[in-house]
């Protein structure tokens, strides 16, 4: 393939990362690869190597290097390579480089197949750049791959640059060393050297080994007896493909208890019986088989099984009731499943079974341990329950069963019935043989009388504290429903203005003893505005939505302030003007309003200039009156308001502003009521 040359110019940028790499020297097929691991990342590029053909993306692979790459920290691969000629100032002495990757493997050595690796090719490139980006996503600590990069032109003196990109979140490192002999032992296993992949010795490769059990570092002697029952980890410290190496093992060495011994077997505590007439034998159990007394050597599990060794598990079996069983145990390591002790088995024996007991006497009564009650007012008869049916103070002979019926002896059933609260049942009793259903005894009876429900009590629905002013031109009131105290109350949908409500409708009212009712968090009621309340009512631990309410009812209020008027003055004044008369008006006019005035100048209805001086000033005026007769309350449930008595500081204070001037001139006035 012919590649069209470009003129080239690069900026290398150098950035910080958990990448480092080094180089022994360029290896022209793979298995000549080295190894990167050292913090260098500059180095020449090889010249000279013979062109492997076409290989992926590359339409063919002229002076090849290659390199042998270990991921030691898992994250994403993306690595930059830039090649650069002698002269720093200019790129046209650069060389044209190319790359392919393959792996991942699993180890460094054994990936070749004659010149080249052998497996996938993650990434690849083939252009005219002299800077190329490597980027393999999702690389795992203990991976390794191998980077061919070609010298496309075979240009001289030119140094190579790997540095990781932005992207870049692996390392590189030395090669992983691996156990490849046993890691499971027997703690009567003799020592025995550990054998690794790459070999101690082997090109580039040189470690000692420690860790319990580790007698000889230098041939990782490992002693089972000197390490002990458990899993141990062994650190090797060296170097590999001349790397420096400082690695515990990823799977750990084991060691297994001795478990020459057989196991402790298990143990039947006590033998099966049967006490069912002319049943089968162990039909009604009582054998119990428990676990062994002692326990298995530390580091290896109980285990049993009941099909003669074929599945095992460490779930005590129970008491076949019917059938003999051989219950065998064995100790297994608990770090390799091919150590085991030798078993040890019981087998269990079902006893045999009796026939029916004596059945002349009637049988015992069921008892109506109290009679039925009904509490909850406006209920049905006995819907709130009380009445309760007991089982019989003494029991049926042993090998008979106590039975019941409550439609005269059609139907029969071991479940103790319930007391019905709305009618009168008769319940009949009886002994039946368990062996033998045509064998029962003579019957008992007993009769229960449902209780009767009291009626609902009467509830006044309204409210309490009707129309108290407040000083915003608003009303307080409270929700009210009067009543006797140990019923639910609550609000559950209002129609109007209202406004400061404390939670959610439905709105559950407190009883207030004082009030001789249930009432409400204080609500806040707008001038003139009606509103009405809509109650439930319900029996103790009633909901709203899902119970029915015993009673339910509304209230609706209206109340509205007088429309009170300061008359404006009007005009202005000089100071010699005559006093005048301060007025105001009510719409409606209730009964011993009062009308009162301060400011400068002014004297209870009076304004004199000449007292007020020149100047601007506020005269005030506070309106008093009794109610309209109403206490509050709308004449005509929220249709017409109620006019409740006006005290000072109810309605808000209606001013005015009089300006005085001297006897020389005209002012303008301004005023607001």
């Amino acid at each position: 393939m012919t590649k069209i040359i470009f003129s080239k110019f690069s900026l290398l940028l150098v950035i910080c990362s958990a990448i480092s790499f080094s180089l022994l020297g360029q290896g022209t097929t793979c298995g000549s690869s080295e190894v990167l691991c050292d913090p260098n990342t500059s180095f020449p590029l090889g010249t000279g190597g013979a062109d492997l053909g076409a290989i992926d993306c590359l339409g063919d692979s002229p002076s090849p290097n290659f390199y042998t790459l270990t991921i030691s920290q898992s994250g994403d691969l993306d690595i930059n390579i830039l090649a650069e000629g002698p002269d720093p100032t200019t790129t046209d002495d650069d060389a044209d480089v190319d790359f392919a990757i393959w792996g991942p493997f699993t180890s460094p050595t054994g990936n070749c197949a004659g010149n080249l690796p052998t497996g996938p090719i993650p990434d690849c490139s083939y252009s005219a750049a002299s800077s190329e980006d490597v980027q393999v996503p999702g690389v795992v600590a203990g991976e390794v791959y191998i980077l061919m990069i070609t010298n496309y032109l075979d240009d001289a003196n030119n140094n190579v640059t790997l540095s990781p990109n932005g992207g870049n979140t692996a390392a590189l490192g030395a090669p992983l060393i691996n156990f490849t002999g046993t890691t499971n032992f027997a703690d009567t296993d003799a020592a025995v050297n550990l054998t690794t992949d790459p070999a101690n010795g082997s090109t580039g490769t040189s470690f000692t080994c420690s860790g319990p059990g580790i007698t000889d570092g230098a041939n990782c002697t490992f002693d089972p007896a000197v390490a002990g029952v458990g899993c141990h980890d062994i650190t090797l410290v060296g170097t590999a493909f001349s790397c420096p190496v400082n690695q515990t093992t990823a799977m750990a060495i084991c060691v297994c208890p001795d478990l020459t011994a057989a196991a402790p077997a298990a143990v039947i505590s006590s033998e099966s019986t049967c006490s069912t007439p002319g049943g089968t034998p162990g039909s009604d159990g009582g054998g119990v088989i428990a676990a062994p007394a002692t326990a298995c050597p530390t580091g290896s599990t109980l285990e049993y099984s009941t099909d003669g060794g074929t599945t095992w598990s460490t779930t005590l079996p129970a008491y076949d009731q019917t059938n003999s069983i051989t219950v065998e145990t064995r100790c297994l390591c608990d770090f390799d499943d091919t150590q085991v002790s030798p078993t040890s088995s019981i087998t269990t024996t079902p006893g045999p079974c009796s026939a029916c007991p004596d059945l002349t006497a009637a049988a015992p009564a069921a008892v109506i341990s109290s009679e039925s009650t009904c509490s909850t007012p406006g209920g049905t008869t006995g819907s709130d329950g009380g009445g309760v049916i007991a089982a019989p103070a003494t029991a049926c002979p042993t090998l008979s069963t106590l039975q019941y019926s409550t439609d005269g002896g059609t139907t029969w059933s071991t479940t103790l019935p319930a007391y019905d609260q709305a009618n009168s049942i008769t319940v009949e009793t009886r002994c039946l043989c368990d062996n033998d259903m045509t064998m029962s005894s003579p019957t008992s009876s007993i009769t229960t009388t449902p209780g009767t429900c009291p009626p609902v009590p009467t509830f006044t629905f309204g409210f309490f504290d009707p129309c108290s002013c407040r000083a915003d031109g608003n009303f307080d009131e409270v929700f009210g429903v009067s009543g006797p105290a140990g019923f639910d109350v609550y609000v559950t949908s209002i129609v109007g203005d209202v406004n400061g409500l404390v939670g959610p409708l439905p709105l559950q009212l407190a009883y207030d003893a004082g009030a001789g009712g249930y009432a409400s968090p204080t609500f806040q009621h707008a001038d003139n505005a009606g509103y009405t309340a809509n109650y439930e009512i319900y029996n103790a631990g009633g909901t709203p939505g899902v119970d029915a309410p015993i009673a339910n009812g509304s209230g609706s209020n209206k109340c509205a302030y007088p429309v009170v008027d300061f008359t404006p003055m009007g005009g202005n004044y000089n100071v010699s003007d005559p006093a005048v008369t301060l007025t105001g008006s009510s719409t409606p006019s209730l009964t011993n309003e009062m009308f009162l005035f301060a400011g400068t100048g002014v004297a209870g209805t009076t304004f004199t200039p000449a007292t007020a001086g020149s100047g601007t000033h506020t005269v005030t005026m506070t309106y008093t009156a009794d109610d309209d007769g109403n206490a509050g309350v709308s004449p005509n449930g929220g249709v017409d308001p109620a006019y409740p008595a006006i005290t000072a500081g109810c309605l808000e204070v209606m001013y005015d502003f009089i300006i005085c001037g001297a006897d020389n001139g005209t002012l303008t006035i301004t005023g607001s009521n």
